[in-house]
């Protein structure tokens, strides 16, 4: 997420033929666009939908609403303001179920989707390498496979790995 937001800036500021250190002008613009854009997670809602309970404003809006419409004076007694309040918890309450349920479908989905795949199957005594992520040579999914060891112990999740030169011990997750 932040590598795009510096991309999209990075852009921003050629277009727009701004300096590096001016980038603070256009963070309400990034920020705005963030915040206002659908996504499929929340239910192809925007964060400030279930947030706020308002629908996303758009820069055509300022066009077609018109801004030269006037100042009007406006009657709030307590009982509208109530009224309008539970109108806008319930309102919140429905875009939230919304989303949950978005998500627990997709959960369901993911799980659905794992629940036949092959279980890894080690056993004491077999022999296997193990991964590791080094992080300061590499990008994060590249990983440095080490070996060989022998698996002494198996657990649900995890085993347990000892190194046949050095006789290093190591826990590892399957």
């Amino acid at each position: 997420m932040n590598r795009d937001i510096l991309q999209v800036m990075r852009v921003m500021l050629r277009e727009f033929r701004l300096v590096d250190h001016q980038w603070d002008y256009l963070l309400p613009v990034v920020q705005a666009n963030l915040n206002q854009t659908p996504v499929p997670s929340l239910a192809n809602k925007s964060p400030m939908e279930p947030f706020t309970g308002l629908e996303p404003t758009t820069p055509l809006d300022v066009i077609v609403l018109g801004v030269d419409e006037g100042l009007r004076d406006v009657e709030l007694s307590s009982v509208d303001v109530r009224s309008s309040l539970e109108e806008l918890r319930q309102s919140v309450q429905a875009v939230h179920k919304h989303v949950l349920q978005k998500n627990e479908t997709r959960a369901q989905k993911a799980t659905a989707a794992t629940a036949n795949a092959e279980a890894c199957n080690v056993c004491e005594g077999d022999y296997v390498l193990w991964s590791r992520v080094d992080e300061n040579h590499h990008p994060k999914l590249l990983v440095t496979w080490l070996g060989p060891y022998r698996v002494t112990e198996v657990g649900e999740y995890s085993v347990e790995i000892k190194h046949l030169l050095t006789k290093e011990r190591r826990q590892a997750h399957l």
